[in-house]
């Protein structure tokens, strides 16, 4: 294992556009090219009534620069009421050498906001 990340999962509110990182993501440091394995997860719940909608995944962020927040594995859309439940997303890429942030990122696609979340956690492995 190269790295581990967790905090508390922020409100997700409606209308925010791409998607963006829960807690505090990790930094991977490549000194030569690599493939990246990431798996997270986290407790999303909601205060408000109805089903919100989340689109759950691993993302990384090459910290120079920095970069734009990618996506890699495959979003995984989950539907929030109002008991925190647990989701999880994974997905592996390969990056060149360099620095990067590597977490568990949301977007929230419903009209509500996704505002009674619990804590995150995660873990990222490095191969040559």
């Amino acid at each position: 294992m190269s790295a581990t990340w967790n905090g508390t999962a922020q409100t997700l509110l409606a209308g925010t556009p791409g998607p963006e990182y829960l807690g505090t993501p990790a930094a991977v440091t490549l000194a030569a090219p690599g493939t990246v394995s990431a798996y997270g997860g986290g407790w999303f719940a909601k205060q408000s009534i109805g089903i919100g909608s989340v689109s759950l995944a691993v993302c990384y962020q090459d910290q120079s620069g920095p970069g734009p927040l990618t996506v890699f594995g495959t979003p995984t859309t989950i539907s929030v009421n109002g008991s925190q439940v647990w989701h999880f997303a994974t997905g592996s890429v390969d990056l060149g050498a360099g620095t990067y942030n590597v977490g568990l990122c949301a977007q929230n696609l419903g009209v509500n906001s996704v505002n009674k979340n619990g804590e995150t956690s995660g873990f990222v492995f490095v191969a040559p």
